[in-house]
C-alpha cells in the first residue's frame, strides 16, 4: 500500500507514483488533479524512462500493475519503450454532432463521424474533415468539464487521417482530457491505442499480409509540444491479437517530490 489518497494531489496535470516492487514489477498509481485514475498510458512510457535513467531498469520486458490491471512494457535498445493495451469495446454514441461541435467551436460540417470506444478509460473520438480543422479548434473548457461529467466521458480524442496503405495509417490527434482534470495532453497512450482498435474494428486501416498494422500519431502540435505516438496491431483471424502504443522519451525537468507525514 502507498500513501493514502489525501496525500497525492499534485499540481501537475497526470502524476505517477512508482514503486518498483520486484525486479521486473513496476507498481504505479496514477493520479490527476481530480483524483486517482485507472490508467495513463504517458505516465506509465515516462515511469519507464524515469527507471531507466536512473539505473534501475535496461533493455528488456517489464510487468506494470495498476488499478485497471497488469500489462507488459518494453523497452528496447532503440530507447523506444512501448506498452500492451486491451482492445477497446465500442458502443452506440448517442451524442450528437451539434452538440460537440459548439463545445469546440466548429462547424457541424468540418465533424465528419463520432464514436464511443472503452478500454482503459471512455473516449468519445470526433473525427475532423482535415488537420486544418483541428487547428481551428476553439475549446470551451468550462463547457467541456460539464459534459464530461454528464456523459461520463474521460477524453475527447478529436482526429484527422492524414494518409493510410497498406499495413500503415498517419493521423494527427488532440485528446481533451476534461474528464480526469486535464484540458488537453500532448501524448496519450491509452488514447492513441484505442484509436487504432477502433479503425480497425469499423474496418478504416487495413493490416498488411502478416497481420500486422502501424498507426503513427502526431499530436500535442497546437500546444507548442509536438509528440509522435506509435500505436502496432497484429492481427489473427480478422481479430486483434495484440495491441501495443508506445514512443520516445524527453526528459523535461527533474526534481524532488516531498510527501509530508508520511
Amino acid at each position: 500500500m502507498g500513501p493514502s489518497e489525501d496525500r497525492l494531489r499534485p499540481g501537475a496535470p497526470t502524476t505517477g507514483f512508482v514503486w518498483q516492487t520486484a525486479p521486473d514489477l513496476i507498481d504505479i498509481r496514477f493520479h490527476s488533479t481530480r483524483g486517482e485514475m485507472d490508467m495513463c498510458g504517458h505516465v506509465t512510457i515516462a515511469a519507464v524512462a524515469a527507471l531507466r535513467d536512473t539505473g534501475r531498469v535496461s533493455v528488456g520486458t517489464y510487468r506494470q500493475r495498476g488499478l485497471a490491471g497488469t500489462i507488459g512494457v518494453t523497452l528496447a535498445a532503440d530507447g523506444l519503450i512501448s506498452m500492451t493495451q486491451p482492445v477497446p469495446d465500442t458502443e452506440t454514441c448517442a451524442i450528437s454532432i451539434d452538440e460537440v461541435a459548439t463545445l469546440i467551436g466548429l462547424s457541424q460540417c468540418r465533424i465528419l463521424e463520432l464514436n464511443v470506444a472503452r478500454a482503459s478509460l471512455r473516449h468519445l473520438f470526433v473525427e475532423a474533415e482535415s488537420v486544418a480543422a483541428l487547428g481551428a479548434i476553439k475549446r470551451d473548457d468550462k463547457a467541456l468539464f460539464a459534459f464530461c461529467a454528464a456523459h461520463r466521458i474521460d477524453t475527447l480524442g478529436l482526429w484527422a487521417f492524414m494518409g493510410s496503405g497498406t499495413g500503415s495509417a498517419n493521423l494527427q490527434l488532440r485528446d481533451l482530457c476534461h474528464g480526469v482534470g486535464d484540458p488537453e495532453e500532448a501524448a496519450s497512450g491509452t488514447t492513441n491505442a484505442a484509436l487504432a482498435g477502433l479503425l480497425h474494428k469499423s474496418g478504416r486501416i487495413d493490416p498488411d499480409g502478416n497481420g500486422r498494422v502501424v498507426v503513427t500519431a502526431e499530436q500535442g502540435v497546437e500546444m507548442g509540444r509536438p509528440s509522435r505516438v506509435t500505436t502496432e496491431l497484429v492481427c489473427r483471424g480478422g481479430a486483434i491479437s495484440e495491441l501495443r502504443v508506445g514512443g520516445q522519451v524527453r526528459k523535461l525537468l527533474t526534481g524532488t517530490y516531498f510527501l509530508s507525514g508520511i
